[in-house]
């Protein structure tokens, strides 16, 4: 084949190979390989070790090692025989094709890049496929159950962050490892895949082992963000795998010039895993030049509440930039009210803020006290000329653990204060002390000419929600202006009241959305029968896809499967995937084993997001055979498919290691516990 190629167009492929569009070089890489160049080696390496583009680092890398069996080219036979595919990867959106024209091969009828699909992989000898179909009266299914590395799949694996305990299993680890064994199939043909020539493909299934912390696929998933492919996906899967043995290969590729690009993805996958090195490398990254590494690690110190960090964050207080003091300010605040030198620090830097924005948020952070120092700020700080920072030491004042004396003391200065927002808050706060005078000043706001003191008052009764609440808001929900309607129907979502369905399902037809779709939410949660007649009148009638979604959710969350179910499976089919994914997710509380078909055709969506949420709806209802029929896919189906079944497993994880936690899950656990591994341990 490399006869056809003249001197001429081999240096120009090498040229070209030097193009800053990633899917040129992608197109040129695979004209290099057919022109069978002696010189292969010595062009691909540099492609493999340093180019920008992950996809074409990939292909490099796989390239080479099949030029290394074949030093002279190989041709179109050996590229079938090696499962070498003929088109290249999608490239990223922002690469630009620039040679369409001159290179690109002709499409078959239909309009599709020809492509050679690669044999499916068999299943060991002897042992057969797990079988397909509904299992209704038959919850368990014919596992494959291989001994090997890749079916080792346990709960609690050697290295991950989910460690046994010491103790007697419990129920939810009962059902996590039955739920795994039903998996194991899976997971060894996704361990299979990360071999594949698709980078997405082997994209989404790291990711997938990842999420089911299947850390016997650990080394090869590192060996590919290593060499090959440093792709976002692989670095996340090693953070979810949670393996300590993870923290070191990242910390490795974040320090790496090449991988500059990965740094954020980088930098969260290292904060997912308990090891020494992550310790390392977040004093480390405390200092980064890059604020939004910064942030990454502090956002992590705060939701972990990690001690060991304490000093470096109060070293950034007022030596960084406004913007960024914020996110420290409000990492500092989880350790306040257990660490009075932290209080002492934020009084300090409170004392010396000029800007109101940082000041507002430093106040906010100060932690319940009855402290002498922090008292006098706080009053001092309801006299400050800015709004925003009165309105806030009006909302701290509420966290003082002193006598309501000097709670009253404080806050009645403010009920006449000229700005909505401040009046509001100090007005609320005295109405949960039991201030009947600050309930007329609520009152008064609402009749106030200004929308905005209308609309303060309804999110302040809201809050403190006194005897005839709902009446008030009554009056606010006929209010001619927009925001004070939503306000006032965002208050009635936590009131517990008789008359709020009603006064709720008179706002489903609102001409606002946001009224709508808050109206829908809340009757919705509240799961009233009476409402889902009313519910389903204006699903019928909705026209804007985000409320819609909103409300094929309520009629499920409100319905039965005979009044519901098929008004529900009339929206899988609609043209906007974020209907159609609220339309599966809605058919998770009426689902029947006679209904179940109306789900089925949810498995064929083109969003891959909608064919997860039926996936998990079906696995939820005890239908443990659509675990065989993704595993079916992944085995014999098209190369295409492997992405969103690789994708729908990943979700699935979260249904296995939170069982317990999870709603409409009764048929799951009846069928987890009929199978061997829940017995046996």
């Amino acid at each position: 084949m490399g006869s056809k190629y003249t001197q001429r167009t081999m240096n120009d492929l090498t040229l070209v190979l030097k193009s800053p569009s990633e899917s040129t070089r992608l197109l040129a890489l695979k004209r290099l390989v057919d022109s069978g160049r002696a010189d292969l080696k010595e062009i691909l390496t540099p492609l493999a070790t340093t180019d920008r583009s992950p996809a074409v680092r990939y292909y490099a890398a796989r390239l080479l090692k099949l030029a290394a069996g074949a030093p002279r080219g190989f041709g179109e036979q050996d590229r079938m025989d090696t499962n070498v595919p003929v088109s290249p990867p999608a490239p990223s959106p922002a690469a630009v094709p620039e040679i369409r024209q001159a290179e690109a091969p002709a499409a078959p009828a239909g309009g599709r890049t020809a492509t050679i699909t690669p044999e499916p992989t068999a299943p060991p000898p002897g042992v057969p496929p797990p079988a397909v179909g509904a299992v209704e009266d038959e919850p368990t299914v014919p596992l494959v159950d291989a001994v090997g590395t890749t079916t080792a799949l346990l709960l609690g694996a050697p290295g991950s962050q989910t460690r046994p305990p010491t103790g007697p299993e419990t129920e939810a680890q009962r059902l996590s490892r039955a739920a795994l064994s039903v998996l194991k199939p899976c997971v060894r043909q996704l361990a299979e895949l990360i071999d594949a020539e698709d980078l997405e493909v082997v994209a989404e299934s790291a990711l997938a082992l990842g999420r089911l912390r299947a850390t016997e696929t650990f080394e090869r998933i590192a060996s590919l963000l290593k060499t090959a492919s440093p792709d976002e996906r692989l670095a996340r899967a090693l953070g979810d795998m949670g393996d300590p043995r993870g923290a070191e290969v990242l910390v490795r590729l974040y320090r790496d010039e090449r991988w500059a690009s990965l740094r954020p993805a980088l930098a969260t996958a290292i904060c997912r895993v308990r090891s020494p090195h992550t310790d390392e490398f977040l004093r480390k990254a405390l200092t980064d030049n890059d604020l939004a590494i910064q942030g990454i690690v502090i956002k992590h110190i705060a939701q972990t509440a990690n001690e060991r960090f304490l000093d470096l964050l109060v070293a950034k207080l007022g030596a960084v930039e406004d913007y960024f003091e914020i996110t420290v300010i409000q990492a500092l605040s989880r350790f306040s009210a257990t660490h009075p030198r932290i209080m002492q620090h934020l009084l300090t830097r409170l004392s010396r803020e000029s800007n109101p924005r940082t000041a507002s948020c430093i106040i906010s952070a100060l932690s319940p006290g009855k402290e002498p120092a922090l008292v006098d700020c706080i009053e001092k700080l309801t006299r400050e000329r800015d709004r925003r920072v009165r309105a806030n030491a009006a909302e701290a004042v509420s966290r003082l653990t002193v006598g309501i004396a000097i709670k009253m003391r404080i806050l009645r200065q403010l009920l006449s204060d000229e700005d909505n927002r401040v009046r509001a808050n100090a007005a609320k706060i005295m109405v949960k002390l039991g201030d009947r005078a600050a309930v007329e000043v609520v009152k008064g706001m609402l009749t106030h000419r200004d929308k905005w003191w209308r609309a303060s008052a309804c999110h302040a009764l809201g809050e403190c929600r006194p005897a005839g609440t709902v009446q008030l808001l009554s009056k606010a929900l006929k209010d001619p202006d927009m925001d004070v309607r939503i306000n006032a129907t965002k208050a009635l979502r936590e009131i517990e009241d008789p008359l709020v369905p009603q006064l709720l399902m008179s706002m489903i037809s609102d001409k606002n959305l946001w009224i709508r779709l808050y109206a829908l939410e809340t009757l919705g949660n509240l799961r009233l029968k009476g409402a889902n007649q009313a519910l389903r009148t204006a699903l019928r009638q909705e026209s804007n896809n985000q409320v819609m979604a909103a409300a094929v959710v309520a009629v499920g969350k409100t319905g039965t499967p005979e009044s519901s179910s098929g008004e529900i499976s009339r929206y899988i089919s609609h043209i906007n995937e974020k209907v159609r994914l609220a339309a599966v997710e809605a058919m998770d509380h009426v689902l029947t084993p006679e209904n179940l078909g109306l789900v089925l055709p949810a498995l064929k969506d083109t969003d891959r997001r909608v064919r997860a949420a039926a996936v998990k709806v079906l696995f939820k209802f005890g239908q443990l055979k659509v675990i065989s029929s993704l595993y079916e896919t992944l085995l014999k189906g098209p190369v295409e498919e492997q992405p969103a079944v690789a994708f729908a497993i990943g979700e699935v994880a979260d249904v296995v290691f939170n069982i317990q936690d999870q709603p409409n899950v009764g048929r799951l656990t009846e069928a987890l516990r009929k199978l061997p591994a829940y017995t046996q341990g």
